[in-house]
């Protein structure tokens, strides 16, 4: 996995995660 992969994957996270 490219850390560019895993920032998206954060992103996509905290956004599920806060709605």
């Amino acid at each position: 996995m490219s850390l560019f992969a895993i920032d998206d994957y954060i992103h996509y996270y905290n956004h599920e995660r806060i709605v």
